[in-house]
């Protein structure tokens, strides 16, 4: 995306942008992830395996990683004061004849959780996917996760299980979509 901030969206009482994050903020997004992380997964993967995803998926490294050689984009959820409440990882995503936007991260942070920042951002990304031609998100949700829950409440479906192994571990996923 060439600019570095998406159009503000309010839902319900909630306004919310996402702001591209630069180079030197990817720590501060790393510590958000392990917040989130620790807080929210400790029911439904071991300590060890939150310890290897964060280490692998949001040190700084990991993620400088994945923003120069996959192209990611990372963006902090700003609410409407402008403070970081969570972020969003996306990709351009491409299968056979399918294109869409693929939501690697959307996280919100655990103190802000209810308050229609999640839904504010689904309105984003589907105008971020529209704005590139797509009209379809898709992203991957431990079967677990509460966060399912919300996915299925803003509209996605369930298109199919999907183990995928990952180092010593296997992420037990539903594979989403919303499309319109």
């Amino acid at each position: 995306m060439n600019t570095t901030t998406v159009n503000w969206v309010q839902v319900e009482k909630t306004r919310v942008s996402i702001v591209l994050a630069k180079r030197e903020e990817l720590a501060e997004l790393g510590q958000m992830a392990a917040e989130i992380w620790w807080h929210t997964y400790p029911s439904i993967i071991t300590g060890e395996h939150i310890a290897f995803m964060l280490a692998r998926g949001y040190s700084e490294k990991a993620l400088a990683e994945q923003m120069e050689f996959f192209g990611q984009e990372l963006y902090f959820i700003l609410d409407g004061e402008r403070q970081k409440v969570g972020f969003v990882g996306v990709l351009q995503g491409q299968e056979a004849n399918e294109s869409y936007l693929y939501v690697r991260k959307l996280y919100t942070s655990t103190s802000r959780q209810g308050e229609g920042i999640g839904r504010a951002v689904v309105g984003l990304l589907q105008a971020m996917a529209r704005a590139k031609g797509r009209n379809k998100i898709r992203l991957n949700v431990n079967r677990k996760n509460p966060a399912y829950y919300f996915y299925l409440k803003t509209g996605f479906v369930v298109l199919r299980e999907e183990d995928i192994a990952y180092g010593p571990y296997l992420l037990e996923d539903y594979l989403m979509e919303l499309a319109w």
